[in-house]
């Protein structure tokens, strides 16, 4: 029973060994690939998006006038009166014309008995402008564009030189095909073969 053991075992290692020699030299007819550049890689920048906004930083103020009248109840008014409210009259506000044009505040037309007015000058806006910046600045890498070209040997070279058969008018020297590789699986076939032989005379010797 050990011996027809030991034989499967031979017969295994054959298989193996004759298996991996004709992969490793079908591979090393194959092909032999290199990477071709069809565009290089490059940096890309991308400006920020913003957009400009307006800061108001004094509020516009209309312009305006206006005229006191002293209750009639009472003597001889004496001023000035207080804006904007007087207990002792009524304030007329007014948007256009009037006396005064560079005064502001309360002032008086006349001497000493002329009547009192309340004069606002008119506020010119003030505002300043700011970006806001909606998306930062970046760079984007874009890799290379590549493409992989193969070409297939028609058989391994047997003097060390050149090949017969290229594609694409490539030349691949022995030096580029793996021989090594091919060489001890050869090897290994050929031992379990010897020894599956070896093996089985030993059982057919041992029956007689």
């Amino acid at each position: 029973m050990k011996k027809f053991a030991v034989v499967l075992v031979l017969i295994l290692m054959s298989i193996v060994g004759v298996s991996s020699a004709v992969a490793s030299e079908r591979d090393a007819q194959i092909k032999n690939c290199i990477k071709v550049v069809d565009a290089p890689g490059q940096v890309i920048h991308h400006e920020a998006v913003t957009h400009e906004i307006t800061v108001i930083d004094v509020e516009a103020v209309a312009g305006f006038w206006a005229n006191f009248s002293p209750n009639k109840d009472q003597g001889p008014f004496e001023g000035p009166p207080t804006y904007p409210v007087d207990a002792r009259g009524t304030w007329h506000i007014h948007t256009e014309g009037g006396p005064g044009q560079d005064e502001s505040g309360v002032f008086q037309v006349g001497n000493g008995n002329g009547d009192w007015f309340y004069r606002q000058q008119a506020v010119a806006e003030v505002s300043h402008t700011e970006t806001v910046v909606d998306k930062e600045a970046y760079d984007e890498l874009v890799p290379p564009v590549t493409h992989k070209e193969c070409n297939k040997v028609d058989s391994p070279p047997k003097d060390g030189g050149t090949t017969g058969g290229t594609t694409g008018g490539t030349t691949i020297t022995s030096g580029d095909l793996p021989h090594t590789g091919s060489v001890l699986p050869v090897i290994l076939g050929l031992l379990g073969l010897g020894l599956l032989g070896a093996g089985i005379r030993n059982v057919f010797l041992a029956r007689r």
